[in-house]
């Protein structure tokens, strides 16, 4: 401080004049400067660093021919829309969906076909609240839905958890030799879209995107929209191959989720150039309490909030009754991908990402690892790998400590 009690400081061109005494407010020159410094931080690495060295070594991938992995991403992808321009009264009476920068709400099906061969359906306010769109099964997972549900497919706001643990098909509950592939073998359900598995992501969102501009259906791009058409352009340049050959790969997942990250540093300094011009004429509220009042909420009501999860398709449904919360249930990205398989549906995006990878040596199959990877698992991250015979392979876990740690298996006669 010296002798003037009240420093100025420069944040983002703007000088502000704040006292000693502001320190432990929400929003200061100096705690904006430093989220400044770690937005720009972050655009340095992941153009300098991320993107590159990901480009570089995707392309040894794709020139030997490892354009595999895809799963469900070639099938049917879905997204529900990210970044509201402003602010939204709702989902359910569609204001979510009106003014996004990344109008990715939607699923498309059969990209592997190509663009303008796929099939696009938006995703939008009568959707959310139709009892046959989004639904979930546990015919494969460890819970039960009551006999006259036994094998429903029931909307997340009357969505039941109820745990049911059958153990595996070989073993014990702490030493699972082989799982129940007929019966039970997930703590994850089976969500659907109108009957049907899906993959989310950032993959899902790229080609989302990629294929309504290829159609039509875009319209003018946000400039975030046309950055990710960019990208897409780019890619497809250097690797030498169509969006619809090298996005629903492993490659491609990867790829996507490395483009995300650069569009999101981009969006980090674009919103926060918001919030200093929004600053600089004044408006320095951090909150807004008007819709707070209890008194004004309905006894008995039911909501629902959908965001583009940096892993992708998040969703929370809430059924409120007598002022309190009578149901909430979450459908994340990793139940869509992770889920196990459904009886009509067929197999979720890690099983049939896995059936589509080819392993080159079956004692040591890194693919595999490298394929469930790629989509961010949300989850305890180790993958226990067995062959046909029930053998343990190995134990590929990572560690946020030690890095990661591969546990090998003694070598067999």
């Amino acid at each position: 401080g010296g002798k003037n009690p009240h420093p100025h400081y420069v944040v983002g061109g703007m000088p502000c004049s704040i006292s000693l005494t502001d320190g432990n407010a929400p929003v200061n020159a100096a705690r904006l400067s430093i989220v400044d410094r770690a937005i720009n931080m972050g655009r340095t690495l992941v153009n300098n660093y991320y993107l590159p060295d990901l480009i570089a070594i995707g392309s040894i991938y794709v020139k030997a021919g490892r354009v595999d992995g895809g799963g469900l991403a070639g099938t049917r992808v879905l997204a529900y829309g990210a970044y509201p321009m402003e602010n939204y009264s709702g989902t359910s009476n569609g204001d979510f969906f009106n003014n996004l920068l990344v109008r990715c709400n939607g699923v498309v099906e059969n990209f592997k076909n190509g663009a303008q061969n796929a099939k696009f359906t938006e995703i939008g306010p009568e959707d959310v609240q139709d009892p046959k769109c989004f639904t979930e099964a546990v015919g494969h997972s460890w819970y039960q839905y009551p006999d006259t549900k036994r094998d429903a497919d029931i909307h997340p706001w009357d969505g039941i958890t109820d745990p049911h643990y059958t153990g595996p098909k070989e073993g014990s509950a702490t030493e699972w030799k082989a799982l129940n592939e007929q019966g039970k073998y997930s703590w994850l359900k089976t969500p659907k879209w109108r009957g049907e598995l899906c993959e989310v992501g950032p993959l899902a969102r790229y080609i989302i995107i990629y294929t309504k501009a290829q159609k039509g259906l875009l319209g003018t791009p946000t400039w975030a929209e046309q950055m990710m058409l960019d990208q897409i352009q780019a890619v497809s340049s250097v690797l030498g191959l169509a969006p619809n050959v090298w996005l629903p790969t492993m490659v491609g997942r990867t790829a996507a989720r490395a483009l995300d990250c650069q569009l999101n540093a981009e969006i980090n300094k674009f919103f926060f150039d918001k919030l200093i011009a929004n600053i600089k004429t004044g408006d320095t509220e951090v909150v807004n309490n008007d819709h707070w009042n209890t008194d004004t909420w309905p006894q008995t009501c039911k909501g629902v909030g959908l965001y583009e999860a940096p892993r992708g398709g998040l969703s929370h449904w809430v059924q409120i009754k007598d002022d309190k919360v009578d149901n909430y249930q979450c459908v994340v990205p990793t139940t869509w991908n992770a889920c196990p398989r459904d009886d009509k549906a067929g197999h979720g995006a890690y099983e049939l990402a896995m059936m589509d990878t080819h392993v080159a040596i079956p004692d040591k199959p890194l693919e595999i690892v490298k394929v469930i990877r790629s989509f961010d698992p949300c989850m305890a991250c180790a993958t226990h790998m067995y062959n046909a015979k029930g053998e343990k392979i190995s134990v590929v876990t990572t560690d946020p400590c030690s890095g990661t740690h591969v546990e090998p298996v003694e070598k067999r006669e």
